[in-house]
């Protein structure tokens, strides 16, 4: 029971140091850089409570339930079996352990992922009542601890060896190769390797809660959770005689790290880190106030093999690049702005803003008076600053301003001496002189009443440039100018002035410019647009160094004589900072001081050759990884890269990338990952680089080939060229088989030509030969027409002669003269004679209209033979008074016949009988 009672004190102990309020402080630091990750980011939990890092240099982060890796850009996590919580994480090559509830044991890759495999489980290390966390895990003689509340689990690799602790203990230490177990309650036990004996050296630390032992020189310190520091030296233990113990005795202290030799971590539950060099008692907070953590909490400092710090908090992951080269200051009060302009002072810095003109002195920040508003340039002269303000020149001394004009807008200083200075403005060029105990100024080129926003003096020769338009040269012997155009008639536009071995440069729109002495014009420089191309803004640092910003990068530049060198500024320590068009940068004791958005950077410049990062890259396809020079299916091609060079701080540099044969330049990596798809079969390699400047170096590449569709694959190529060449065998065959049966059917055909040719030779024979017999009948049928008609007449005459005989009958009596009876008997012959002309007339007019014979019979078949006679001579043409005598009838009779005949046939009184017999 008593040892369920302080486990459960101590774990309360730890909760405290997750929840207690924190103080607030209003300083203001200039600190290493630092980012910090949120649960957010690396999509896990908040409590982080153990850090480490493999031999690969990848970080491992318990994170509650999950283990968390992280190579700079990918976060991945894993859980164990039973998804219990995670206390603790320990590398040890490239192999993590790792420490839970009952359970502890390591992670290896194993299929392109981490498997996991436990100890605890293999050896039988918890008994089932037990519910012992496993709070740290260290090395020791060789061998793995790993360490509970109440127990040292000891593992050598192949067997794991169980010590009860004599009571709870909060942590172990292994300070100058001895292990020392912190009792809660009763003190410090030494282990042994096998037995657990009090340290009497450590009597009076009983009660007190121990969270960090660690050496230093010949002594040992002892960070208690609230009673402060204690030494222990020559055997001896004493509160720690320092004056930096008085900050630690009202802080929780959580966790302690050494750093170096003189430099220890010191973290808190309430305000943040502390950052302690024990050489000069120096310290420097990390806290949220001031911007640089995002939680005061932290529960865990790890230190990895660059030096770099990283803090687990009670919600998530702070990382502090631990060393000399870059420190930014970052205001987060609201007050300060944007910076155009820093100084130093011997104990600190003069910051120009757009709100004025600041003292930034013992981690403080303060306004100046009478300088509010925007202070565009400062010019240190002796012990006094001269500011260059919105609306006047200021002169501040003594931390107290004086006015010194109206002369508005100064955009920059050229210091001559102590007494004297050369300043641009808003209305042109100003020489100032100390005469009489006072500043007095006169106009450089009267008749120059342009903004001048930057300038420069050779000789007797000051070169400026308009803040909007135009250079201008101005000659001091006479105290002239002239505006000086470029020989194509260009105009230059908000242009930079810079001074490279002794020659001036303009820059304007990405191109630079000389002055030609011949033309006395602005020529393009050949020499200069090679070798540093595409820049937009440049400003001097010092002879032949420039500080030069493109799209892409900003960067530190030494030119000597045709060698440039290049120094690229990691983006991370200015990105979405930097001043527009307002670079403004101060050298002293070899750092760059940059201005920024509400700070300013602090930066070491040095051009030794910058060793160059390895490169990882991890290709995934279908989330399961690939190997360089694996070919991909066609229809499954997104790809997924990671990319890290597992660098975290200032060695950490920017990539490019590139895909061939898709991209033909190099291009900025953001945040390690990319992704293609859709892609075209064929072979691909990605580049990684880093840049030099404009110049890009390869470092590390990948190649894969995406395979052809199957419609295209090599055995459906031979495929295809086998179909090809059946089908053409097959259409081979068909052409001759078609050319066999069209020569066939030609042959055909010219059997049938000659067949039609005979054919119509007959039938032309035949037509003419009918031809001929249709000439004859025509004449015949025209002969016996004319013969019928002959007839016809002959009849006529006939019956006309019976009609006059009966006349002469009517005449005749019985007692008539012999010559009257001799007439009569005349005409009787001729009658008898006319009789059979009448049927041979009779017979030749049925042969002639016998088809019109037929239609009419076929038509109308009541008609009698008189009604076909009348019809036939009524399709002659024949009138009723014609007729009469041909069928021996009066003229009376005829046309009664005529009329029965209309009446058999149906036909009305208006139909013409001769047209319609002659159209039937």
């Amino acid at each position: 029971m008593e040892n369920v009672f302080l486990k459960r004190n101590f774990i309360l102990v730890l909760l405290m140091l997750v929840f207690v309020p924190f103080h607030l402080w209003s300083q203001q630091q200039l600190i290493p850089y630092v980012k910090s990750y949120s649960k957010l980011d690396y999509d896990g939990e908040a409590l982080v409570w153990s850090i480490s890092q493999t031999a690969d240099k990848q970080m491992y982060f318990a994170n509650n339930k999950y283990l968390l890796q992280f190579d700079g850009h990918r976060w991945q996590k894993f859980s164990l079996p039973k998804k219990t919580i995670i206390r603790s994480v320990y590398a040890k090559g490239n192999v993590i352990y790792s420490g839970s509830l009952k359970e502890f044991g390591f992670w290896k890759n194993s299929n392109d992922s981490l498997a996991y495999t436990s100890i605890s489980q293999k050896f039988n290390c918890f008994k089932s009542d037990e519910n012992d966390e496993v709070w740290k895990i260290l090395e020791y003689d060789g061998k793995l601890i790993f360490q509970t509340f109440f127990s040292l689990f000891v593992y050598d690799g192949k067997s794991v060896n169980k010590y009860k602790t004599p009571s709870q203990i909060s942590y172990v230490f292994n300070v100058k190769d001895k292990l020392y177990a912190c009792s809660v309650f009763k003190g410090i036990y030494l282990f042994d390797g096998e037995n657990f004996v009090v340290d009497k050296r450590f009597d009076v630390l009983k009660g007190k809660i121990i969270h960090s032992m660690i050496p230093y020189k010949d002594e040992i310190l002892i960070f208690t959770l609230k009673d402060g520091v204690f030494v222990l030296k020559n055997n001896v233990l004493s509160v720690w005689e320092n004056a930096l113990n008085e900050t630690f005795k009202n802080e929780m202290v959580s966790s302690v790290k050494v750093i170096s030799e003189n430099v220890i971590a010191v973290g808190t539950s309430g305000n943040g880190m502390y950052l302690v060099d024990l050489k000069v008692n120096q310290i420097t907070n990390f806290h949220k106030t001031n911007g640089s953590l995002q939680n005061n909490t932290v529960l865990s400092i790890y230190k990895d093999a660059e030096s770099n710090l990283w803090l687990g908090l009670d919600n998530g992951i702070s990382f502090i690049q631990n060393d000399a080269n870059a420190y930014i200051f970052q205001d987060y009060t609201g007050k300060l702005g944007s910076v155009n302009s820093v100084s130093t002072t011997n104990n600190g810095f003069f910051l120009g803003s757009n709100r004025g003109f600041f003292k930034f002195e013992n981690k403080e920040i303060n306004l100046i008076s009478g300088t509010q508003g925007p202070i565009w340039s400062v010019a240190e002269i002796g012990n006094k600053f001269i500011l260059g303000h919105n609306t006047e020149t200021i002169l501040v001394e003594n931390n107290s301003s004086t006015k010194l004009n109206n002369l508005a807008g100064g955009y920059k200083f050229l210091k001559l001496s102590d007494s004297k200075f050369i300043q641009s403005n808003y209305t042109g060029l100003y020489l100032y002189e100390y005469k009489s105990g006072k500043w007095g100024y006169e106009k450089i080129a009267p008749e120059l009443t342009a903004p001048i926003n930057n300038f420069i003096q050779k000789d007797n020769t000051i070169w400026a440039s308009d803040a909007y338009k135009g250079i201008y040269r101005v000659d001091l012997a006479n105290n002239s100018y002239e505006e000086i155009k470029s020989e194509k008639g260009l105009e230059i536009y908000n242009g930079k002035i810079v001074e490279i071995n002794n020659q001036i440069y303009f820059l304007s729109n990405q191109v630079w410019y000389e002055y030609d002495t011949w033309t006395k014009k602005l020529k393009r420089s050949e020499r200069l647009n090679q070798m540093l191309p595409y820049i937009d803004n440049v400003a001097g640092l010092e002879k032949n160094m420039l500080l030069v910003q493109s799209s892409e990068s900003l960067s530190i530049v030494k030119i000597e004589d045709q060698k440039i060198i290049w120094k690229n500024i990691p983006e991370k320590y200015y990105k979405g900072k930097i001043v527009n068009d307002w670079l403004s940068p101060y050298l002293q004791n070899g750092y760059l001081f940059l201005n920024l958005d509400n700070g300013f950077l602090k930066y070491k410049i040095s051009f030794e050759n910058t060793k160059r990062p390895t490169v990882y890259i991890e290709a995934q396809v279908n989330g399961e990884k690939m190997p360089s020079g694996k070919k991909i299916g066609y229809y499954n091609n997104a790809v997924d890269f990671y990319i890290s060079t597992r660098e975290y701080g200032y060695s950490e540099q920017n990539l490019y990338y590139k895909l061939l044969p898709l991209d033909d330049t190099y291009r900025p990596l953001k945040d390690g990952k990319l992704n293609y798809s859709h892609l075209s079969n064929g072979s691909y390699k990605l580049s990684v680089a880093i840049k030099s400047g404009n110049y890009y170096h390869e470092l590390k590449s990948f190649e894969f080939r995406v395979k052809k569709p199957w419609f295209i694959s090599n055995l459906m190529i031979v495929f295809y060229v086998l179909s090809v060449f059946l089908i053409y065998f097959l259409y081979h065959s068909f052409i001759q088989r078609q050319n066999k049966q069209k020569l066939e059917q030609l042959q055909h055909e010219v059997e049938l030509q000659k067949e039609l040719v005979k054919m119509k030779s007959e039938a032309q024979k035949k037509e003419a030969e009918h031809w001929v017999e249709k000439q004859k009948l025509e004449h015949d049928v025209k002969s016996k027409t004319t013969e019928l008609a002959s007839r016809a007449l002959s009849i006529a005459s006939q019956s006309e002669l019976l009609i006059e005989l009966e006349s002469i009958m009517k005449n005749i009596d019985e007692d008539a003269n012999s010559k009257t009876k001799k007439d009569i008997a005349k005409i009787l012959r001729d009658y008898n004679y006319n009789q059979n002309e009448w049927k041979v007339f009779d017979t030749n007019l049925h042969e002639l209209h016998e088809d019109f014979i037929s239609r009419l019979v076929k038509s109308y078949p009541n008609l009698t033979s008189k009604d076909i006679r009348l019809a036939i001579l009524l399709r002659m043409n024949m009138t009723s008074k014609e007729i009469a005598p041909l069928m021996r009838k009066s003229f009376r009779s005829v046309e009664l016949q005529r009329y029965r005949l209309r009446k058999k046939m149906k036909l009305s009184s208006q139909t013409n009988l001769s047209k319609f017999f002659l159209n039937f």
